[in-house]
């Protein structure tokens, strides 16, 4: 195993002991469990063969939208 050390907000590391204390973990194995969870969460969306096929079909109109602004949450 290899040993991490961070530093987290006041506030997250409460709410860290919260859960830990709610559900009989320790700090340590609290933080565990989220980093695992974190990793596979991140894995898992990247593996997704859904990713393989976005972005493979041509398009006739080219590749950019007409739609000027479709970035921007408020639209055009």
């Amino acid at each position: 195993m290899k040993h991490v050390q961070t530093e987290i907000p006041e506030g997250l590391y409460e709410s860290l002991h919260r859960v830990a204390l709610q559900r009989g973990y320790s700090i340590k194995e609290a933080t565990r469990k989220a980093i695992e969870s974190y990793v596979q969460n991140a894995e898992d969306s990247t593996q997704d063969p859904l990713f393989d096929f976005i972005g493979q079909g041509n398009l006739e109109e080219g590749k950019w939208s007409k739609r000027k602004g479709w970035r921007t949450a408020g639209g055009p």
